[in-house]
């Protein structure tokens, strides 16, 4: 049974006896507990189940009485080596019959203590159990006999605890994503036999030529694969004349150890074997599948299917079904249909072995929100080629426990067989990346320990990699790999030998810092989102149209949808940030980040082209420890953050040019250029953005590739000597239209006379009276100065009236009188 770990890990449950079924181990049990977490599978928890109950017994009922103050119960003289008095208030037990005894000071399911009690005035001795109470059964009803076949082999007193098996132990392991091999017992005797290097104990999958049919499989049933993408191999078999009913004893003891309920014992032999060998396998009842044919096809759009859990689906064509090519059976590699499963009165079977891909499966257990045993081996990635042997050890066990016959051969669709690939692993690659000389020999006897073969050639090695490791795909995987068998713990501590330089931070590093600082002063918090952001949020920000979907770098194994895409930008991570900000009553709000942006490029040698920026966001009041400045953030002064710190880190020649990007305002947006060169943008976040993350205030946001803000960056400042002639100063206001950019007469303006013109500003904007309302006035502040001399009026107004005048033949614009 699996359970789910915060980080994306996956506890599953393994019990001792059980794992001792397929390897010799060598160590005790805490030495087991410290091989494996050194080897890198993380040990939850380890416990014994049925500790408290050492002290069962099987007892012998030798005479019942009723009982003398209540006609609902009755006495039971029992021998478990002594005659004990047991009241119970079951009925349906009889005179010789074998059951299990937990004696005073036994300890049951849920931590319940057996004591001597007495009922209805007659003391009783301890207790007879159900399966219940010793946890083989969710729900009883009756106290549990042992069947006639093996009463006669029992004798009073023994012990019951060693007679079922309970001196078992769980390890509770914690799994990773991308190693599904480990899910199963003999995953794990794998792992043991790479770890000490003992062989694995053979499975038997012996099917006795008495228990078949004269049929194959096929006769029985056909099988059509249309989507073989979906579903690269199906595997059946067929059974008849199965006796479905409880399951013995040891299964319902293996199944209990693992957390998994029991069911009936086709079922169960199911469970017993997913949890063995790591394959899910489905049963179907045969007579439920009317056209004797199984067609495995994607859903119809709009198509409903009522699965094992009570609930009816409908599906939207992306998912992969199961029929009986028409109606469908199962939703393929998640649950199985409640029309088609396993019932009281089923006597022929169907078994399913299949391998279904896993982002499919993946992407309609995601959508339906359903996780299972099944789905989650499935979604990681399960072994294709180990369909037959799992099949026929499935076939073995429920002719077992079942009963039945089975057809003399399986029915195995597999039209292109999934090869195992091959690695090369070169020695020096190992030797340098672990940072210790391992030899040839110990090389190949890892990797083969592994369940690789290994073809050696000079340095190299060829490594063929098992199907049941898909996390197994590089030169880097396999160095992992004999890193962790070799053991951590066995590389020498070696003190490194180096030269000691004065150190100190580089020219970016310092230009970083400096923005950090800068930004500090600005009254702006430094945060740190995470680099893997949800795809939902281009949608809602309108940015999925302006980049590609090729461009984005989406995580092919993510632990959730909400951190499956390496982000494009840092605004989405920030924007996150103030929204949860928000949401929690802190209103006026200024962070910023700086982190890398990633891409795809496939010119670059690792495929992403990863781009350090600065952004950050501001909303509420401009000053929020100020109580006497009631002032909020608008665009102007939002701008004027951005502009004082490039003005501080003394990048010249930045300008604005109006622009309309997706998620902002059209009229409150610019893109930022230094040198002419584009580096970022700003703008006013529109509200009904802002509203899908439940912000309902104005909010203003800038991104700045600092990488390339950089080239344009002088840490040595340059100087020019104190100007000692005066400036002449001249206003000027104009009428400009609304959609007319003033940039373009602030540039006209400098430009026009180079030499005398030292710097030009807007002082005033105006609306309202007296000005159109397609127009708005517009006051430049022009700065006249000489190098050479003291300017005289007229010749500062001859230039002034000439700007005048070709400002208004030029832009058609009129001067504000």
């Amino acid at each position: 049974m699996l359970n789910s770990k915060k980080f994306g890990g996956i506890c599953v449950k393994l019990s001792l006896s059980f794992l001792k079924n397929y390897i010799d181990i060598p160590w005790d049990t805490k030495k087991l507990q410290d091989k494996l977490i050194m080897s890198g599978t993380g040990v939850e928890e380890v416990y014994k189940p049925w500790k408290g109950m050492e002290n069962l017994k099987i007892g012998k009922i030798m005479d019942i009485e009723p009982h003398p103050n209540a006609e609902n119960l009755v006495i039971c003289n029992v021998d478990i080596g002594d005659n004990v008095k047991l009241v119970t208030s079951d009925r349906s037990l009889n005179v010789g019959d074998f059951v299990i005894v937990a004696p005073k000071g036994t300890i049951l399911k849920n931590n319940v203590e057996v004591k001597e009690n007495e009922i209805r005035g007659v003391v009783s001795e301890g207790m007879m159990c159900s399966l219940e109470e010793i946890g083989f059964e969710e729900k009883s009803t009756n106290v549990y006999k042992f069947p006639e076949e093996m009463s006669k082999d029992l004798k009073p007193g023994k012990s019951a605890y060693e007679l079922l098996g309970l001196d078992d132990t769980v390890f509770e392991l914690e799994i990773t994503p991308n190693r599904p091999d480990c899910l199963s017992h003999i995953g794990i005797a794998r792992e043991i036999k790479a770890l000490c290097g003992n062989s694995l104990k053979e499975i038997n999958i012996d099917i006795p030529k008495e228990k078949t049919i004269g049929k194959d499989t096929r006769d029985f049933i056909e099988i059509e694969i249309e989507d073989p993408n979906a579903c690269p191999r199906y595997t059946a078999a067929y059974i008849e004349n199965v006796k479905i009913g409880p399951s013995p004893l040891w299964l319902r003891r293996h199944l209990a150890a693992v957390g998994i309920r029991p069911i009936n014992n086709v079922v169960d032999v199911t469970n017993f074997v997913m949890m063995e060998l790591g394959h899910p396998i489905h049963a179907f009842d045969y007579d439920d599948i009317k056209s004797k044919k199984i067609v495995v096809r994607k859903a119809k759009d709009g198509e409903k299917i009522l699965l094992l859990d009570g609930k009816e689906y409908e599906l939207d064509g992306s998912e992969l079904l199961i029929t009986d090519g028409e109606k469908p059976l199962a939703m393929a590699g998640i649950m199985g249909g409640e029309l088609s499963g396993i019932k009281e009165t089923t006597t022929n079977i169907l078994i399913e072995v299949a391998y279904f891909d896993p982002p499919t499966i993946r992407k309609a257990a995601k959508k339906h929100r359903i996780s299972t045993d099944s789905s989650y081996r499935f979604e990681r990635g399960v072994d294709p080629n180990d369909s037959e042997k799992v099949i026929k050890r499935v076939i073995s066990l429920i002719l077992q426990v079942a009963g039945g016959k089975a057809a003399k051969n399986i029915y195995d669709v597999y039209p292109k067989r999934i090869e195992p690939r091959s690695i090369i692993l070169r020695k020096k690659r190992v030797n340098s990346i672990l940072g210790i000389d391992i030899s040839r020999d110990q090389i190949e006897t890892i990797l083969k320990a592994l369940g690789m073969e290994v073809r050696t050639s000079d340095e190299n090695f060829e490594v063929t990699i098992p199907t049941y490791r898909p996390d197994v795909e590089r030169e880097i995987d396999l160095i992992e790999e004999i890193g962790r068998i070799h053991g951590h713990s066995n590389v020498p501590s070696i003190i490194p030998s180096f030269s000691i330089d004065h150190g100190g931070r580089n020219s970016y590093q310092k230009f970083r810092l400096n923005i950090v600082n800068l930004l500090n002063s600005l009254g702006y918090d430094e945060t740190m989102n995470f680099s893997m952001i949800n795809p939902e949020y281009l949608e809602m920000w309108g940015f999925q149209e302006t980049i590609p979907d090729q461009k984005m770098v989406y995580i092919e194994n993510p632990i959730s949808k909400e951190i499956s895409l390496m982000r494009p930008s840092l605004i989405y991570g920030l924007f996150d940030t103030l929204s949860y900000n928000f949401t929690r009553q802190n209103r006026d709000i200024k962070l910023f980040e700086i982190g890398r942006v990633f891409e795809r490029d496939e010119k670059s040698e690792t495929k992403v082209k990863e781009t350090e920026k600065l952004a950050f966001i501001a909303s509420g009041r401009d000053e929020k420890n100020n109580y006497f400045y009631k002032s909020n953030v608008n665009f102007y002064t939002f701008k004027g953050d951005l502009e004082s710190l490039l003005y501080q880190m003394k990048m010249n020649n930045i300008s604005f040019k109006a622009s309309e990007l997706p998620g902002l305002h059209p009229t409150r947006c610019a893109e930022v250029f230094c040198n002419n060169e584009k580096i970022g943008f700003l703008g006013q976040v529109l509200p009904e953005v802002a509203e899908k993350f439940d912000v309902k205030t104005t909010v203003f946001i800038t991104e700045i590739d600092i990488q390339k803000l950089f080239n344009f960056y002088n840490e040595i400042p340059a100087y020019n000597n104190i100007p000692i002639y005066p400036y002449v100063r001249r206003d000027i206001s104009f009428l400009i239209p609304r959609n007319f950019e003033s940039e373009k007469i602030l540039n006209f303006i400098i430009g026009f006379n180079k030499e005398l013109i030292e710097k030009v500003e807007i002082i005033d904007y105006y609306t309202g009276k007296g000005i159109p309302d397609t127009h708005f006035s517009t006051t430049f502040s022009i700065y006249f100065r000489s190098k050479e001399k003291t300017l005289t009026d007229d010749e500062v107004n001859e230039i002034f009236e000439n700007i005048i005048d070709e400002i208004q033949k030029k832009f058609n614009i009129k001067v504000r009188m």
